[in-house]
């Protein structure tokens, strides 16, 4: 594959798995849910994350990355549903021409697991080729907003870093205004709405053109999987739930030989882990080793139910909250208890009476007069499990909530 004249690597022995993948409920839960928080601050959202993405066992060539984090590339993360990327940039030796004759020593951006030029590898890929392979995906993908977190690594060479991106990805780049953090107020529809899909982050505002290209810092908090809670409580390290559901919280895992040797990379996080995190709105599970079909995909579902929602057009196009608190497809005509939500403090309340999905949005103004309440639906784990607990001491089953395929042609989200 080609692009810009850049050959790009794939991943041909993962290619039928991640077509089947594509194919499956799970994929298509998942990518249902990526959708739900579209209107929603940054701050209550969630991207799939991959930890060390560029670092694939994919991409070994004579001796790289032969201690990767992944196994396959960053297209085929991306086509699984990742929407954070990490990519390491080091400003480091590189070596080009066949011939000893035509040997030239060089350094150059590249994508490398190392300790500045210590674990670097010569045949370590380019930054450009990491940037073009992202660059074909969202070509293909013009609905999709993606976080790049560039660990810096550049000796400063920032201006070259600036040249590079904007030769390939500079026009689908959300730009800070300054020295400023990734802002936790902004949407993923307000990013598209500018015509952007990219949010880079982990600047240092060491320059004028640095600090007006990628957001200083990270993600707005890095937590250990054992400094975890999970609901109702939901910490990490020193967050609290009033942060978490505010700002993009990343804990992550770290598989590599490297880092057992130099310092102490913490647990793995499995299925078991994801689904609490999940659960409580971590906004940025950071996971090694991921390939189509991975459990800790699955367990941050917390939206639909398994093979939920049917075909569109099969008469049931509006979402309930089920009894064991997830979403199902009903009829639109059904009639349901409504849940209402304070949009100033995420409060739940829930209609005593019952209305057809239609009337959802009046009875919420009926009912809670004056409060301020309007129809919602929850837009992360936190959120539906808050609903849920709601509908249990109310004891009440379904309740409708705002998302539905009616009014958009067949195709969900929340209105």
């Amino acid at each position: 594959m080609i692009v810009s004249g850049l050959l790009l690597i794939s991943a041909p022995v993962f290619a039928s798995d991640v077509s089947d993948y594509k194919a499956s409920w799970e994929y298509k839960a998942l990518q249902l849910q990526s959708q739900i928080d579209r209107y929603a601050p940054l701050g209550k959202a969630s991207f799939i994350t991959t930890h060390n993405s560029y670092n694939a066992g994919v991409y070994s060539q004579n001796g790289s990355y032969i201690d990767p984090n992944q196994k396959i590339s960053l297209y085929d993360q991306l086509e699984i549903g990742v929407r954070a990327l990490e990519l390491d940039v080091h400003y480091t030796f590189s070596s080009s021409g066949f011939w000893p004759w035509e040997w030239r020593f060089t350094e150059e951006l590249k994508l490398s697991h190392g300790n500045g030029d210590v674990g670097t590898h010569p045949n370590d890929r380019f930054f450009i080729q990491g940037l073009a392979e992202i660059k074909n995906w969202l070509d293909n993908n013009s609905s999709e907003v993606v976080i790049l977190y560039l660990e810096d690594h550049m000796e400063g060479k920032y201006d070259k870093a600036i040249s590079e991106m904007n030769d390939i990805i500079g026009d689908l780049v959300y730009k800070p205004s300054g020295c400023q953090s990734l802002p936790m107020d902004i949407s993923k529809t307000d990013i598209l709405a500018a015509g952007k899909q990219i949010l880079l982050i982990g600047g240092n505002c060491a320059t004028t053109n640095w600090s007006n290209y990628v957001f200083n810092g990270h993600f707005s908090a890095t937590e250990n999987l054992e400094n975890f809670t999970g609901y109702p409580v939901c910490t990490a390290g020193n967050k609290d739930i009033d942060y978490i559901q505010s700002h993009l919280v990343r804990i992550y895992e770290d598989s590599t030989n490297l880092s057992a040797i130099f310092g102490n990379p913490g647990p793995p996080i499995t299925a078991i882990d994801a689904a609490p995190m999940a659960k409580c709105g971590i906004g940025a599970i950071g996971l090694d080793q991921i390939v189509p079909f991975d459990s800790r995909l699955e367990a941050q579902i917390w939206s639909w139910g398994e093979n939920e929602p049917g075909n569109p057009g099969n008469g049931e196009d509006c979402a309930a909250q089920r009894s064991d608190g997830r979403f199902r497809a009903l009829s639109c005509s059904s009639y349901k208890n409504v849940a209402c939500q304070n949009s100033d403090t995420g409060e739940w309340f829930i209609t005593s009476g019952t209305y057809t999905w239609g009337q959802a949005s009046l009875a919420c103004d009926i009912e809670f007069a004056g409060q301020g309440l309007v129809f919602a639906v929850p837009v992360n784990g936190y959120e539906n499990a808050k609903l849920q607990d709601l509908k249990i001491s109310m004891g009440i089953t379904d309740v409708w909530i705002n998302y539905s395929a009616e009014l958009n042609d067949g195709n969900w989200g929340p209105y």
